[in-house]
């Protein structure tokens, strides 16, 4: 590992887990863009989503196995992934996996 990836991995604030669970962002305009996040920790998220999208600053992040949703802001998108923080969300995320 890099010394620069060194670094990010102890910059972070909360652990992250390794995912693969089905979502859709509910944009406030209500349409829904399907995504997959592909990690996870108290305080965000990274997500694969198509970079067709350009996505607003704050959007609905809802996990279709449990139907459960928060509030996020995207933090950055890069290619067919974005970070997002999640905002009134307190504890730990879970999720299941789907592979």
């Amino acid at each position: 590992m890099s010394s620069s990836i060194a670094n990010q991995h102890r910059a972070r604030a909360h652990e992250r887990r390794d995912t693969m669970i089905l979502a859709v962002l509910r944009l406030d305009t209500g349409d829904e863009i399907p995504v997959v996040v592909r990690d996870v920790s108290a305080g965000g998220a990274k997500i694969a989503v198509s970079h067709r999208h350009r996505l607003p600053t704050c959007f609905e992040l809802v996990f279709k196995t449990t139907g459960r949703s928060m509030r996020v802001r995207l933090a950055w998108q890069r290619g067919n992934f974005a970070g997002v923080s999640i905002h009134g969300v307190r504890g730990e995320l879970t999720g299941v996996r789907i592979s």
